[in-house]
């Protein structure tokens, strides 16, 4: 981007995430491009940290685009002349919604085992295959069966 926000390169995978082509972007204000007015907001409120700063931004959010839920990883750094002035904006976005879907996956899933964890009756364990079997981790039904708290046995830390 220039130093209006205007567009002036789009890569092809840009294009293709964003579902748009280089001839009907390129020259267009960036506010232009975005489809809701959050998304503006969160633009203006980048160049204008950028601006007072003078350092790049970085952000991590979720959109819809094209009917399609999607997740970013969004840079925007300034490029300076020999004045010290912004010439042109960087604007480095990488679509992160595998990577971010699996996350939430997985902490939904830990919430569910933490969850049937907590409400089991008995001793739920893990410990390292050492000579000393040191636990890593220990349910809080240990306590009522061994006289132990779990935060004393982890680690080996009173015994192992």
């Amino acid at each position: 981007m220039n130093k209006n926000k205007e567009i002036v390169f789009i890569t092809p995978s840009a294009e293709a995430i964003f579902g748009v082509s280089s001839d009907k972007i390129i020259e267009k204000k960036i506010d232009s491009f975005f489809f809701n007015k959050e998304t503006i907001e969160r633009w203006e409120r980048a160049f204008k940290k950028i601006e007072e700063t003078g350092k790049k931004y970085f952000y991590v959010g979720e959109q819809e685009i094209h009917g399609k839920h999607m997740w970013f990883e969004h840079q925007i750094l300034p490029e300076y002349n020999h004045q010290g002035e912004i010439i042109t904006y960087l604007s480095v976005v990488r679509d992160i919604t595998e990577s971010k879907q699996a996350e939430i996956t997985l902490k939904e899933s830990q919430r569910k085992m933490a969850n049937l964890i907590s409400n089991m009756q008995g001793l739920v364990y893990s410990c390292q295959n050492d000579e000393n079997r040191t636990m890593q981790y220990i349910s809080k039904g240990c306590f009522d069966i061994t006289g132990y708290k779990p935060n004393e046995l982890l680690n080996n830390k009173v015994r192992s």
